[in-house]
């Protein structure tokens, strides 16, 4: 079940496009909820937390991001939402990042 702390106004389509494949990542390592952390607070300048990027947490997770279903979620994630997408797992506590960064061949200005 995916909680959502805050609000959804600085969420992009493309985040909100994968919400139910990181909910479903979640459960897959064994977590009942996840919960969506972005969005509840202003981010910083030039942050892609202004609708590009949202931060995943769950209490049935370790806080320390080496523990192996944060290796498995970031691994299984990333597969799910492809290359258009940055997942990262991180601490102090534990998250998960995702971001919307598709990348560029910047000589024919197209995503690759």
């Amino acid at each position: 079940m995916l909680i959502i702390r805050g609000s959804l106004r600085h969420i992009a389509p493309q985040i909100a496009a994968i919400l139910e494949i990181v909910d479903e990542e979640f459960e897959r390592v064994g977590c009942e909820t996840t919960v969506l952390t972005s969005g509840y607070r202003d981010p910083k300048p030039g942050s892609l937390h202004h609708g590009y990027a949202a931060d995943f947490d769950s209490e049935q997770m370790s806080e320390d991001w080496h523990d192996h279903k944060w290796v498995a979620l970031k691994v299984s994630l990333k597969q799910r939402v492809g290359d258009e997408y940055d997942v990262v797992v991180h601490g102090p506590k534990a998250h998960c990042h995702v971001e919307f960064d598709p990348k560029f061949d910047n000589r024919l200005s197209v995503p690759v």
